[in-house]
Protein backbone atom coordinates (compact mmCIF):
# COMPACT_ATOMS: atom_id res chain seq x y z
CA UNK A 1 0.00 0.00 0.00
CA UNK A 2 1.41 3.28 -1.19
CA UNK A 3 1.13 5.71 1.66
CA UNK A 4 2.60 9.46 1.91
CA UNK A 5 -0.22 10.93 4.33
CA UNK A 6 2.78 11.94 6.34
CA UNK A 7 4.30 14.02 3.21
CA UNK A 8 1.73 16.95 2.85
CA UNK A 9 3.23 17.94 -0.17
CA UNK A 10 3.98 14.43 -2.08
CA UNK A 11 0.40 12.76 -0.43
CA UNK A 12 -1.26 15.68 -2.82
CA UNK A 13 0.49 13.94 -5.46
CA UNK A 14 -0.72 10.73 -4.83
CA UNK A 15 -4.23 11.35 -4.32
CA UNK A 16 -4.59 13.92 -7.38
CA UNK A 17 -3.17 10.98 -9.30
CA UNK A 18 -5.89 8.04 -7.78
CA UNK A 19 -8.42 10.44 -7.39
CA UNK A 20 -8.49 12.05 -10.60
CA UNK A 21 -8.23 8.38 -12.49
CA UNK A 22 -10.72 7.05 -10.19
CA UNK A 23 -13.60 9.87 -11.39
CA UNK A 24 -12.64 9.23 -14.81
CA UNK A 25 -13.76 5.18 -14.63
CA UNK A 26 -16.46 6.28 -12.88
CA UNK A 27 -17.57 8.90 -15.68
CA UNK A 28 -17.55 6.72 -17.91
CA UNK A 29 -19.83 4.42 -16.67
CA UNK A 30 -22.90 6.83 -17.89
CA UNK A 31 -20.95 8.74 -20.32
CA UNK A 32 -18.48 6.60 -22.14
CA UNK A 33 -18.90 8.34 -25.56
CA UNK A 34 -17.58 11.47 -23.96
CA UNK A 35 -14.01 11.72 -25.59
CA UNK A 36 -12.54 14.42 -22.75
CA UNK A 37 -12.07 11.16 -21.04
CA UNK A 38 -9.92 9.64 -23.33
CA UNK A 39 -7.30 12.57 -22.75
CA UNK A 40 -4.86 12.87 -20.44
CA UNK A 41 -6.18 14.57 -17.63
CA UNK A 42 -3.91 17.32 -16.07
CA UNK A 43 -3.98 17.82 -12.24
CA UNK A 44 -1.53 20.36 -10.88
CA UNK A 45 -1.41 20.56 -6.97
CA UNK A 46 0.17 22.32 -3.88
CA UNK A 47 0.16 25.23 -5.54
CA UNK A 48 1.16 28.23 -3.76
CA UNK A 49 -2.71 29.22 -2.20
CA UNK A 50 -4.92 28.11 0.49
CA UNK A 51 -8.70 27.06 1.11
CA UNK A 52 -9.88 26.77 -2.90
CA UNK A 53 -9.23 24.81 -5.72
CA UNK A 54 -10.09 25.26 -9.60
CA UNK A 55 -10.68 23.57 -13.56
CA UNK A 56 -10.40 26.15 -15.73
CA UNK A 57 -12.16 23.79 -18.43
CA UNK A 58 -10.21 21.56 -18.95
CA UNK A 59 -7.32 21.09 -16.19
CA UNK A 60 -7.81 20.49 -12.19
CA UNK A 61 -5.86 22.37 -9.45
CA UNK A 62 -5.23 22.55 -5.89
CA UNK A 63 -3.80 24.30 -3.25
CA UNK A 64 -1.63 23.98 -0.08
CA UNK A 65 -2.64 23.62 3.22
CA UNK A 66 -3.09 26.23 5.90
CA UNK A 67 -4.18 26.56 9.48
CA UNK A 68 -7.58 26.73 8.88
CA UNK A 69 -7.66 24.39 5.37
CA UNK A 70 -6.54 21.11 4.15
CA UNK A 71 -4.35 20.51 1.07
CA UNK A 72 -7.03 20.32 -1.51
CA UNK A 73 -5.47 18.17 -3.56
CA UNK A 74 -5.34 15.62 -0.88
CA UNK A 75 -9.18 15.91 -0.32
CA UNK A 76 -10.95 13.29 -3.09
CA UNK A 77 -14.41 14.95 -2.75
CA UNK A 78 -12.60 18.36 -3.98
CA UNK A 79 -10.93 16.37 -7.03
CA UNK A 80 -14.38 14.63 -7.99
CA UNK A 81 -16.06 18.34 -7.66
CA UNK A 82 -12.88 20.05 -9.94
CA UNK A 83 -13.50 17.46 -12.20
CA UNK A 84 -17.17 17.86 -12.53
CA UNK A 85 -16.45 21.51 -14.11
CA UNK A 86 -13.75 20.04 -16.94
CA UNK A 87 -16.63 17.09 -17.19
CA UNK A 88 -19.82 20.07 -17.31
CA UNK A 89 -17.33 22.19 -19.93
CA UNK A 90 -16.52 19.28 -22.46
CA UNK A 91 -20.20 18.01 -22.62
CA UNK A 92 -21.99 20.94 -23.90
CA UNK A 93 -23.39 20.65 -26.86
CA UNK A 94 -22.26 23.58 -28.80
CA UNK A 95 -25.09 25.84 -29.85
CA UNK A 96 -27.77 24.14 -27.26
CA UNK A 97 -25.92 24.22 -23.99
CA UNK A 98 -24.31 27.20 -22.33
CA UNK A 99 -21.91 27.23 -18.88
CA UNK A 100 -23.65 28.67 -16.21
CA UNK A 101 -21.57 29.04 -12.83
CA UNK A 102 -24.37 27.85 -10.41
CA UNK A 103 -25.09 24.91 -12.46
CA UNK A 104 -21.94 23.92 -12.88
CA UNK A 105 -21.37 24.45 -8.94
CA UNK A 106 -24.34 22.05 -8.78
CA UNK A 107 -22.90 19.82 -11.35
CA UNK A 108 -19.55 19.21 -9.45
CA UNK A 109 -21.15 18.83 -5.95
CA UNK A 110 -23.35 16.29 -7.26
CA UNK A 111 -20.84 13.76 -8.88
CA UNK A 112 -18.49 14.14 -5.58
CA UNK A 113 -22.11 13.26 -3.72
CA UNK A 114 -22.90 10.07 -6.52
CA UNK A 115 -19.73 9.05 -6.70
CA UNK A 116 -19.18 8.70 -2.94
CA UNK A 117 -22.90 7.70 -1.99
CA UNK A 118 -22.84 10.56 0.53
CA UNK A 119 -24.39 13.89 0.32
CA UNK A 120 -22.33 15.32 2.67
CA UNK A 121 -19.42 16.39 0.53
CA UNK A 122 -15.74 17.37 1.34
CA UNK A 123 -15.14 16.35 5.02
CA UNK A 124 -11.76 17.34 6.05
CA UNK A 125 -11.90 20.42 4.26
CA UNK A 126 -11.56 22.77 7.56
CA UNK A 127 -9.63 19.29 8.54
CA UNK A 128 -12.55 18.01 10.61
CA UNK A 129 -15.42 15.72 9.86
CA UNK A 130 -17.45 18.37 9.16
CA UNK A 131 -18.93 18.76 5.29
CA UNK A 132 -17.89 21.94 3.15
CA UNK A 133 -21.13 21.60 1.73
CA UNK A 134 -24.50 18.96 2.31
CA UNK A 135 -26.98 18.69 -1.16
CA UNK A 136 -29.19 16.77 1.29
CA UNK A 137 -29.18 18.65 4.85
CA UNK A 138 -31.98 17.52 6.85
CA UNK A 139 -33.16 20.67 7.56
CA UNK A 140 -33.33 22.73 4.59
CA UNK A 141 -34.79 21.91 0.87
CA UNK A 142 -33.01 24.41 -1.35
CA UNK A 143 -35.69 25.69 -3.87
CA UNK A 144 -35.90 27.72 -7.38
CA UNK A 145 -35.89 31.12 -7.14
CA UNK A 146 -36.91 31.07 -3.22
CA UNK A 147 -33.13 30.46 -2.23
CA UNK A 148 -31.15 32.36 -4.41
CA UNK A 149 -28.16 34.46 -2.82
CA UNK A 150 -25.95 35.24 -5.86
CA UNK A 151 -23.07 33.06 -4.86
CA UNK A 152 -22.86 30.57 -7.15
CA UNK A 153 -21.74 27.33 -4.42
CA UNK A 154 -25.10 28.49 -2.67
CA UNK A 155 -27.23 28.43 -5.35
CA UNK A 156 -25.61 25.42 -7.02
CA UNK A 157 -27.40 23.36 -3.64
CA UNK A 158 -30.20 24.20 -5.56
CA UNK A 159 -30.04 21.63 -8.43
CA UNK A 160 -27.24 19.24 -6.56
CA UNK A 161 -30.30 18.74 -4.08
CA UNK A 162 -32.63 18.25 -6.98
CA UNK A 163 -30.50 15.92 -8.46
CA UNK A 164 -29.71 14.12 -5.28
CA UNK A 165 -33.58 13.50 -4.16
CA UNK A 166 -33.99 12.15 -7.89
CA UNK A 167 -31.25 10.05 -7.44
CA UNK A 168 -32.59 8.56 -3.92
CA UNK A 169 -35.83 7.85 -5.70
CA UNK A 170 -35.11 5.89 -8.42
CA UNK A 171 -32.49 4.01 -6.24
CA UNK A 172 -35.81 3.07 -4.16
CA UNK A 173 -37.58 1.93 -7.38
CA UNK A 174 -34.42 -0.03 -9.35
CA UNK A 175 -32.14 -1.04 -6.70
CA UNK A 176 -28.76 0.80 -5.59
CA UNK A 177 -27.04 0.19 -9.22
CA UNK A 178 -29.49 0.74 -11.56
CA UNK A 179 -31.05 3.43 -9.85
CA UNK A 180 -27.67 5.39 -9.33
CA UNK A 181 -26.66 4.76 -12.91
CA UNK A 182 -29.98 5.68 -14.53
CA UNK A 183 -30.00 9.16 -12.21
CA UNK A 184 -26.17 9.66 -13.30
CA UNK A 185 -27.36 9.35 -17.00
CA UNK A 186 -29.71 11.45 -16.76
CA UNK A 187 -27.87 14.20 -14.54
CA UNK A 188 -25.31 13.55 -18.00
CA UNK A 189 -27.49 14.05 -20.41
CA UNK A 190 -29.23 17.11 -18.76
CA UNK A 191 -25.82 18.92 -18.32
CA UNK A 192 -25.15 18.34 -21.87
CA UNK A 193 -28.19 20.73 -22.88
CA UNK A 194 -29.10 23.02 -20.24
CA UNK A 195 -28.14 26.43 -20.03
CA UNK A 196 -29.11 27.23 -16.38
CA UNK A 197 -30.39 25.90 -13.22
CA UNK A 198 -34.24 25.90 -14.44
CA UNK A 199 -33.55 24.63 -17.80
CA UNK A 200 -31.41 21.78 -16.19
CA UNK A 201 -34.67 20.25 -14.55
CA UNK A 202 -36.43 20.55 -18.09
CA UNK A 203 -33.60 19.09 -20.05
CA UNK A 204 -33.79 16.08 -17.49
CA UNK A 205 -37.12 15.47 -17.90
CA UNK A 206 -36.67 15.36 -21.55
CA UNK A 207 -33.60 12.88 -21.39
CA UNK A 208 -35.98 10.62 -19.24
CA UNK A 209 -38.78 10.59 -21.64
CA UNK A 210 -39.23 7.83 -23.87
CA UNK A 211 -42.92 8.32 -25.77
CA UNK A 212 -43.46 12.00 -26.12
Amino acid sequence: VWDESDDEIVDAQLSAFVHAEKIREFTRSFAPQQSFLNTQIKATVNIDDVCNAYSDGTTINFYLSSNACENTGRLADVIYHEFGHSLHYHAIIEGVGAFDGALSEGIGDYLAATTTGDPATARGFFKDAAPLRHIDPSNKEHRWPDDLVGEVHEDGLIIAGALWDMRSELIAELGDVEGALLANRLFYQGMRRAVDIPTMYVEVLAADDDDG
